[in-house]
Formats: structure tokens, sequence, C-alpha cells
């Protein structure tokens, strides 16, 4: 009898996940993400879609969730990834986003500013993904390697979330604390990182003039080579026109891919020029 009510009342849980998640979600994380944190988002992020982004990265504070919500809507939900930011962790407010998103479930939620960081938070993740509201959940811009040990052990975070750049760059408004081995010491924790602002920490730097531009077209293969080929890391790429979709796609699938990579001289190059600048703090 026992057995009999055990076996029923884990069937209904997953029934009851099955119908929430509708079926059979991606199991691995796009390793390119388009990010909404830009204007013109109603052109852009209907491109993206159509050129074969199916991670896209969001967040309370960027303003743009209707247009989110009618672009994914595009989508079979199944075959798209939603990483969401937001400094309000709760169940009610998780419950909400996916509401207002209509996506009935977010693959990914993190908390998005490291000073934001409570353990109230987790524990809130914790019962939204037992409810089967979240698949996975994180942290971003932490930059502290024993904060991360400590919220991997004890609540098994799967990502950290930070701006780019190589060991030794500066941000503005930021006290350096990446330590070169910092990305690899994460990804040995069982965290995977996401990295943002390739493109835009150099562009709003106000010593830009010390940056050669004619590397800039290759700033994203760098990236893409350096830290995310070989690993489970991910590239967040905005394109604020458009028109640089298509390329940061293609130039994603031909390093993935062995193609077109870049020479050990090209990468410290590109590392040297970014490091000779102090990047722009992008949120």
């Amino acid at each position: 009898m026992n057995y009999i009510y055990k076996y029923n009342k884990y069937y209904q849980k997953y029934l009851s996940r099955k119908k929430q998640i509708g079926g059979g979600p991606l199991e691995k994380m796009p390793q390119i993400c388009f990010g909404t944190a830009q204007t013109n988002l109603d052109i852009t992020l209907d491109l993206a879609l159509k050129n074969g982004f199916i991670h896209i990265d969001g967040a309370d504070a960027y303003r743009y969730i209707e247009i989110t919500k009618d672009n994914i809507k595009k989508i079979p939900r199944e075959q798209l990834w939603i990483t969401w930011k937001s400094d309000t962790i709760t169940l009610e407010h998780i419950r909400k986003i996916i509401e207002i998103l209509d996506c009935n479930y977010i693959d990914l939620f993190l908390i998005h500013h490291a000073q934001s960081i409570k353990e109230s938070a987790l524990i809130e993740f914790k019962k939204a993904q037992t409810e089967g509201l979240i698949r996975f959940y994180g942290v971003s811009n932490c930059e502290d390697i024993n904060t991360l040990r400590r919220l991997k052990t004890k609540y098994d975070i799967s990502v950290n979330q930070i701006q780019a750049r190589p060991p030794s760059t500066k941000i503005i408004g930021k006290p350096f604390t990446l330590s070169p081995t910092f990305i690899k010491d994460c990804n040995e924790l069982g965290i995977n990182i996401m990295l943002y602002g390739t493109m835009s920490g150099i562009m709003n730097s106000p010593n830009i003039f010390n940056f050669n531009l004619d590397l800039l077209p290759n700033v994203n293969k760098y990236y893409i080579q350096k830290y995310i080929k070989n690993t489970n890391n991910v590239l967040i790429v905005t394109s604020v026109s458009g028109r640089s979709i298509i390329p940061n796609m293609t130039e994603f699938n031909y390093i993935m891919n062995d193609k077109n990579i870049l020479s050990e001289e090209e990468m410290n190059e590109i590392e040297r020029n970014i490091q000779s600048i102090v990047l722009g703090f992008q949120g």
C-alpha cells in the first residue's frame, strides 16, 4: 500500500511538472545568447530569433518585457532558452515574471547584482525549482571565488554572469578582483560563466583612443576562442542596429567548429589592446 501511495504521489508530481513546462525543454544551455538590454529591441530581437538565436537574456531592469513577450511567442517554448535576472527574488515575483512573459517556466533565473545576493533569495530559488517554475538558478556580477564556492556547496548554483574582459583589465567604478584563473576556477566548481559587454565595454571606454579599432571585428572571436570553446560557458551578444546579428552567429559557429581560428599572436594582440584601456562598466 505504501509503495502504491508513493508511486501515485510522484507520478502526479511528474505529470504536473510536465504539463507546466510544456514537454521537453532544451537539455543544454545554448552557448551564444542574445541580450535584450538595448534599444530598438522590437526589430533586433525578431531578427535574432529568425537567424538562429534560441537563447535570450532578459531582466526586470531592461524595461522591454512586453517586446520580449511578443517575440518569444514566435518560437515553440521547448525550443527556446530564457535567462532572466532580477534583484527581487521571491516565489511570487518569479510567478509574476512567468505570467507576464506567458512562458510557462524560466530556464535560468539569476540574482541580478552581486550586492543583492542573500540566502533568502537562494532559498526562494530552490522552492521555485521544486515547483517547476525555474530549471536552474545562479548569480551575476559576483567575482569573489570564495563566495561562489560557498553558494555552490550550499545551494548548488549553476551560473555566474560577469562583464567580459581579460585578466588585469580595469573597469570604471569597479575594483579589479578577477584573477587570471577566475573563469577556470568557476568552471571547476561546476559553475558556468556567461560573459556580457564584449563590445560595449570597449566602445564606452573613456580612453578608447588607446584601442586599435581595426581589431574590433575579432573581439568576439577572441572571447569565444578563449572562454567559450571547449567549455559550457556562454557569450552574450547584442546588436543595436541588427547588422551584427548574422556575423555574430556565423563567427560563433566558425570558431566552435575550428574554422577561422585566431593565431596565438592575434589573440595576444587583442588581449593587450583590451588591457590598455579602462572598460566602460556595463551593469
